[in-house]
């Protein structure tokens, strides 16, 4: 008599979403959507197979479904703070702001860490207009990524926003000298010195945290020449009291770059 085949609904469905996952690595969304699909058509309450479904979703711009899948993962299991984030994507393309807001606030919950959050979570912000909140979130996210061109170009463009400009144009120096394939930023970065040809409300003082004045120091005492250090240092020293474009340049640059204090200008009005 033969013997009935065991059932292998469930490598099957493994089968499918492995190669889902393939495909959507390979950036192949719409065969890694179908893969996806196949895999829940055969084991239907699989919280992962659900997220990857719906992160898929997503990147075809298909929110509606991407919201049904992601919160049918989220019943699941709602501890998955990647699947929380995805949703907040797609609430936020679908015109729910404060919807998203709270979904990418949750993924921050469980995941402090979560750089697309943070990211998205802040764009979300300012386009509510709530620009000072959005501002946190992009501090936060320069924090989390300082090597990464698009978190400084956020962080400019928000203070821009907020009108303070003469803060925003370090953090596009700091995204053009990451990425300079960033034409935004160096239209923004043209704009705020067109509008402020003269770095109006910055002082001219370079500021001298002590790093370079050690640095000085040590060489002399143990003989090695430094002396492009030397002369900055010099340099940084004899800026006090003078109005110069150079050195107003300079400071805001090494702001952007060490987070040096900025001396505010009090003969000079603040930039517009």
């Amino acid at each position: 008599m033969p013997q009935p085949k065991p059932d292998d609904t469930f490598e099957r469905a493994k089968s499918a979403f492995l190669d889902g996952v393939q495909h959507s690595e390979a950036g192949r969304d719409a065969a890694a959507e179908a893969c996806f699909e196949a895999s829940l058509a055969l084991w239907p309450a699989r919280s992962s197979t659900l997220f990857n479904l719906g992160a898929v979703r997503v990147r075809l711009g298909k929110f509606d479904s991407a919201l049904v899948a992601l919160e049918r993962a989220l019943a699941l299991d709602a501890e998955q703070a990647d699947a929380w984030c995805q949703r907040g994507i797609a609430l936020a393309a679908l015109a729910r702001g404060t919807d998203a807001v709270a979904s990418f606030e949750r993924a921050l919950k469980l995941d402090a860490r979560c750089a697309p959050a943070v990211h998205h979570l802040g764009c979300t912000l300012n386009e509510l207009h709530r620009h000072a909140d959005a501002l946190a979130a992009f501090e936060r996210l320069v924090k989390l990524q300082p090597g990464q061109a698009e978190a400084w170009f956020r962080h400019g463009q928000t203070l821009q926003m907020l009108e303070r400009h003469a803060e925003a144009l370090p953090s596009y120096e700091r995204a053009l000298a990451i990425d300079d394939a960033l034409p935004q930023a160096w239209l923004n970065r043209a704009g705020i010195l067109k509008d402020n040809e003269s770095l109006a409300g910055i002082a001219p003082v370079v500021a001298d945290s002590g790093e370079g004045r050690w640095t000085a120091l040590e060489s002399v005492e143990l003989g090695v020449p430094a002396p492009v250090i030397t002369l900055a240092l010099m340099s940084r020293f004899s800026s006090q009291g003078r109005s110069d474009y150079a050195r107003r340049l300079l400071a805001m640059m090494r702001k952007g770059f060490g987070g040096h204090a900025i001396q505010r200008s009090e003969k000079e009005p603040p930039l517009a």
